[in-house]
């Protein structure tokens, strides 16, 4: 949707009821916040006005079953009932609300964009405001419009910034990052810093805290990392309790401890929270081992492994640094003495793969390797295109994977006047961020599949732009269309 279109639904005239607001409100509150007795009730009331054609009934049983919907996250109820909006029009904050909620929830962020516009024209107090703004700019987020999103977040900070919660300040930091704007990113994570301590004065409890203080920090150190002051980083890691992660989020922990290790030429920031990384990455063993491929032998399990067989003279740090970085993961801290030959993997590094196929999760990684090798150089163009349809049309798990090759491969196939339209510098990540597009697969779908977190498929998609050199406001999937234009054949 574009910015204007946006506006336009902004300005659709919304009238607000704060009585059946507060009806809702009532009802919610007397519920206990409990969605099972919270569904009861709504139904119950939902039903009383349908029988009695009362709309303020309708709807505030309506909302009423909305809120219980979003509590449960939908387990446990049935479709929510219809409105005739014609005959009982909604005039109600929290219901609008609610419903981007939902759409949020279902990744329809379109959807829930209406639905938040809706809300904020209907609301005068500067903290519901500020509140949906943040909303509204997430939606783009999701929906990897950036610029959109940073002026939505910007335009909640209005009111004043005392009224942004830590979470709301993060936000600002996460983009501001992911735009490379990395003084930015480092002032709004100080004031989520702030924040989030008040928060705590205020009530949060002291486990919740250190978790979303690790969540704050985290940003810290990779925008100091990525404006050079290293010492700094190092400060601000040594702050991280890292004593347990919110689910998935370990993985982001390793990395910057990775970065970090990296540009000290130390591992001790991995070897201090060594613990927790090898509880988390194990639960999620092929995943981890996919993303970090070797730098795993420097936590439990994977370095007793390693270590078998291995001289005693020898550890995986210094075997690591040895490693021609197209074999180490993506992102890593590159500005130090990491060495940039293209030789071929030696027997050191053949070594590592071989303990680490030990644990069972990298075979598959080995196969989809000697797979790839031996599409490029089958190098059938018609072959190559009918495995990539075959990923669109029939999407199962192998022909995923057997497309997203043969895209890599087709593209050895252009010829050379045209060729310099796909750059040759993709990693095996970025490779897999185009193929995303491709089959306009949504960023948080593309996460899951590839056990990432959402922020760092947008920072990969922000790589692929930089290496693809878009202008602003083009997205990768114009680009491509157009390469899809310059090839036909």
């Amino acid at each position: 949707m574009t910015f204007l279109k946006t506006l336009l639904l902004f300005t659709r005239l919304v009238v607000p009821n704060p009585e059946l607001d507060k009806d809702i409100e009532d009802v919610a509150t007397i519920s206990g916040g409990n969605p099972v007795i919270m569904a009861e009730k709504g139904q119950a009331i939902f039903e009383t006005g349908r029988l009695e054609g009362d709309c303020q009934k309708i709807l505030v049983g309506y909302g009423i079953l909305l809120e219980a919907y979003n509590k449960s996250y939908g387990q446990g109820m049935d479709t929510l009932p219809r409105i005739d909006t014609s005959q009982c029009p909604i005039h109600s904050v929290r219901i609008h609300r609610a419903e981007a909620v939902r759409r949020f929830d279902l990744r329809q962020y379109e959807e829930a964009r209406q639905w938040f516009l809706r809300a904020l024209q209907a609301s005068s107090e500067p903290k519901d405001l500020a509140s949906l703004k943040q909303s509204i700019g997430m939606t783009y987020y999701m929906a990897y419009e950036l610029d959109s999103a940073m002026h939505w977040l910007l335009e909640s900070t209005q009111y004043g910034l005392d009224l942004l919660t830590s979470i709301s300040l993060s936000n600002l930091s996460n983009v501001s990052y992911i735009q490379g704007e990395f003084e930015e990113s480092l002032k709004w994570s100080t004031l989520a810093e702030d924040r989030l301590i008040e928060e705590f004065q205020d009530g949060i409890d002291a486990k919740e805290f250190q978790k979303r203080m690790d969540l704050v920090l985290i940003n810290q150190v990779l925008a100091a990392l990525e404006l050079g002051n290293i010492l700094e980083a190092q400060r601000t890691y040594g702050r991280m309790s890292l004593d347990d992660a919110f689910p998935g989020l370990a993985q982001e922990y390793f990395h910057t401890a990775l970065k970090l290790s990296w540009a000290l030429n130390d591992p001790y920031p991995i070897e201090i929270h060594g613990e927790m990384y090898g509880e988390h990455l194990m639960m999620d063993s092929a995943a981890a081992v996919e993303r970090f491929g070797p730098t795993l032998c420097l936590i439990e399990p994977w370095r007793s492994r390693w270590a078998q067989g291995q001289p005693d003279d020898t550890n995986a740090w210094s075997t690591l640094r040895t490693l021609p970085t197209e074999q180490l993961p993506d992102l890593i801290w590159t500005h130090g003495s990491a060495s940039d030959s293209e030789q071929e993997a030696d027997s050191t590094w053949i070594l590592v793969l071989l303990n680490l196929a030990a644990v069972g999760s990298l075979g598959i990684w080995w196969r989809q390797k000697r797979r790839k090798k031996s599409l490029q150089m089958s190098a059938d163009p018609n072959k190559l295109l009918q495995l990539a349809r075959e990923a669109i049309y029939q999407p199962n798990e192998k022909n995923r994977e057997l497309g997203k090759q043969a895209v890599l491969a087709l593209c050895q196939t252009i010829p050379a006047k045209r060729k310099k339209a796909f750059p040759s510098n993709l990693t095996a990540r970025e490779v897999e961020i185009l193929y995303a597009a491709a089959i306009q697969e949504r960023p948080k779908s593309t996460a899951n599949r590839l056990g990432l977190s959402s922020k760092s498929v947008y920072m990969l998609r922000t790589d692929v732009r930089r290496k693809l050199n878009l202008p602003d406001g083009e997205k990768i999937e114009d680009w491509l269309t157009k390469m899809q234009e310059l090839n036909h054949e």
